[in-house]
């Protein structure tokens, strides 16, 4: 049996696609228990993190998946960079969605430039892509007075367009800084 080259490399790329992108009030309440989520099985929501307990613990972009069907899903725990015009924000896959994809209004409003509310709904262009495309692990960088900053290694992104290496940083609450960087600071316990 013949398989060309370039499907092949087809079926290897991940494909960008576009989606209907919302958002629901539920995953910008910190208190909601992860249990509530579909993703939810044997005590976590998530191999490897036992401290997240309640939505306000998952320092990701909690999104739902119109194809997570369950706990047992193959999408459960994916990780998805959403671009909306020239700005992309990466989440991770813990419920399921009654059509496209569902996130927080924080997310919503980073895409659209605080336009989430006003426009209830957009399409966005979707690539699956690996852990480390998609902040983990996430490292404390620094504290200053009562506002926590994260270092994330997986949104720094090496783009061809830029001299070094991309990156965002955000406190507990929301994304608030972009730099470019070549190097990687220390870890901070």
């Amino acid at each position: 049996m013949f398989v060309s080259r370039s499907a092949i490399v087809g079926l290897l790329l991940p494909s960008a696609s576009a989606v209907s992108l919302t958002y629901s009030k539920l995953y910008d309440n910190n208190s909601i228990p992860v249990s509530q989520l579909a993703c939810y099985k044997n005590g976590l929501i998530m191999d490897g993190q036992p401290e997240w307990q309640t939505i306000g613990d998952i320092p990701h972009s909690i999104t739902g998946l119109e194809q997570v069907d369950g706990p047992d899903s193959p999408l459960c725990v994916s990780r998805w960079i959403l671009t909306y015009g020239e700005t992309s924000r990466p989440v991770l896959i813990l419920d399921s969605a009654k059509e496209g994809f569902v996130s927080t209004l924080d997310a919503l409003n980073w895409l659209t430039g605080n336009k989430g509310e006003e426009l209830g709904k957009v399409e966005v262009k979707t690539t699956r892509v690996d852990r480390t495309n998609c902040a983990f692990p996430l490292r404390r960088y620094r504290r200053d007075s009562d506002v926590s900053w994260w270092f994330l290694p997986g949104i720094c992104l090496a783009n061809s367009f830029l001299e070094g290496i991309f990156c965002r940083l955000f406190s507990s609450s929301s994304w608030v800084q972009s730099f470019t960087v070549s190097w990687i600071p220390k870890r901070i316990e």
